[in-house]
């Protein structure tokens, strides 16, 4: 009778865990553990130990699910019972992987997959390796997952295709049957009229041959899908890695990026409050200086000049480090002030043109943006020669077209970008960073153009 009861009890409770009931299940389970105590079912107990482990595993109380984990393998190694240890071994791996403690959990996928290799589970084989392999996913080992991902692939071809051979043995032995029911009344019924006879035995055959191809055809089918399944699957799984690889190389590139605008920062603060200050210090002494000794006055004229140039100097550097107009005003006031003063010198024109209603984007797209713009001067200024520069900026609504040229003596593009130009590559850095897209288009004496569309969805607040 208690054995009865304790079997309902196991139903509801099991019914309870398939609909995530968690807490009337583990109500259950309990009831179900006092009568299996009661009755002295020890293999009973221990069934039921697995199933409220796995529902405290659905609770996340992790030390709970070991516990009871455990206790199964206890009994399972004291009996002997080696399907029983590997399953137990599986399940505290998956606990230990679940709550980042990697290298106890591959110690237990390690001893359940050795046993499973032993005892001939393949199905416990086949997931383990697939719970290694998200394992080491998980820690960022991407080169083990990717191999035990191949051997859970290797493995389960292995099966399908030892299935396969079953099913087509079966298939044959089954038609060599009824090849032998057909010549059995074949023989019984020679009294029959030759022709009837020759007819049933050639229809006889037709059936038997077109239901035999038609069901290796099945087979063949089923085994070229799984197998272009699985194959999809590891293209997939080498497309994830190399996803997170590509992430990994970007994320690596914001940061040395957002570094170098830091130190920028730093530099152009220690010029200007330190350098800058040192300088001006300096002037203010020459000048009283010159009062108390006239006759030195030329000379100090002279050194006085060229303090008032190195401050000019500093004051210069500082602001194409960090140009304060940008900072204050923002990344289309601080472009035209940079074209400004561009035409100062009478060997260059520069021209811009700014479509579109302006607003200021976030700080560090506008630094981004600007080193891009001075960039792309730079080179002009160093290699091209050009006499003439333009900018053009189309504002849209959720993105910019940029477009600069230069009338220079232009330069092969592919090449440049085969020796990793550094003027190019910084450019091309720093579009990435912006989520950008850049072209270029150059050839020998006709000039060079950037073609960018950078994104604008952060706005200024």
């Amino acid at each position: 009778k208690l054995h009865g009861i304790a079997l309902n009890y196991a139903n509801i409770a099991n019914i309870a865990n398939m609909l995530d009931e968690l807490d009337s299940a583990l109500y259950y389970y309990e009831k179900v553990k006092v009568l299996n105590i009661q009755i002295g079912n020890t293999l009973g107990l221990i069934h039921n130990h697995n199933n409220i482990a796995e529902v405290y595993e659905k609770q996340g109380k992790y030390s709970d699910a070991l516990q009871n984990y455990k206790k199964a393998l206890a009994f399972y190694q004291e009996q002997s019972m080696d399907d029983g240890i590997t399953v137990s071994l599986l399940n505290i791996a998956d606990i230990y992987a679940d709550i980042e403690k990697y290298s106890l959990a591959h110690i237990y996928y390690d001893s359940s997959l050795n046993l499973a290799i032993k005892g001939g589970y393949k199905n416990y084989q086949i997931n383990i390796l697939t719970n290694k392999s998200n394992a080491y996913y998980s820690e960022e080992n991407y080169k083990k997952a990717f191999d035990y991902q191949e051997k859970y692939h290797d493995l389960a071809d292995s099966i399908f295709s030892l299935k396969t051979a079953e099913i087509i043995a079966d298939l044959k032995l089954k038609y060599e049957k009824e090849k032998d029911q057909a010549r059995i009344l074949s023989l019984e019924n020679e009294n029959l009229a030759k022709e009837l006879s020759l007819r049933k035995r050639t229809n006889q055959r037709n059936i038997y041959l077109f239901s035999g191809s038609g069901i290796i055809l099945i087979i063949l089918f089923l085994f070229i899908f799984y197998r272009n399944k699985s194959r999809k699957d590891k293209v997939i799984t080498d497309q994830k890695i190399k996803q997170l690889e590509e992430e990994k190389k970007l994320l690596a590139a914001r940061f040395l990026v957002e570094g170098q605008e830091e130190e920028r920062k730093r530099i152009a603060k220690d010029l200007h409050d330190g350098l800058g200050v040192l300088l001006s210090t300096a002037k203010m002494q020459f000048t009283t200086i010159k009062d108390i000794s006239p006759e030195n006055k030329q000379l100090i004229n002279k050194a006085t000049k060229l303090l008032e140039q190195a401050t000019g100097d500093v004051r210069k550097i500082s602001h194409n480090m960090t140009p304060g107009l940008l900072f204050k005003l923002g990344i289309y006031e601080a472009t035209e002030d940079l074209f400004d003063k561009l035409n100062e010198t009478e060997e260059l024109s520069a021209t811009i043109e700014i479509k579109g209603e302006r607003s200021r984007l976030l700080e560090n797209k506008e630094i981004m943006l600007y080193r891009v713009f001075q960039e792309m001067v730079n080179n002009t200024l160093k290699h091209a020669e050009a006499k003439s520069i333009s900018l053009v900026i189309k504002i849209q609504k959720d993105h910019l077209n940029i477009e600069y040229s230069d009338d220079g003596k232009g330069f092969n593009v592919e090449e440049k970008l085969q020796l990793k130009s550094i003027g190019l590559n910084s450019i091309q850095s720093r579009v990435n960073f912006l989520s950008g897209k850049l072209k270029i288009e150059s050839k020998a004496e006709n000039g060079t153009t950037y073609f960018i569309e950078i994104p604008i969805g952060g706005k200024h607040e």
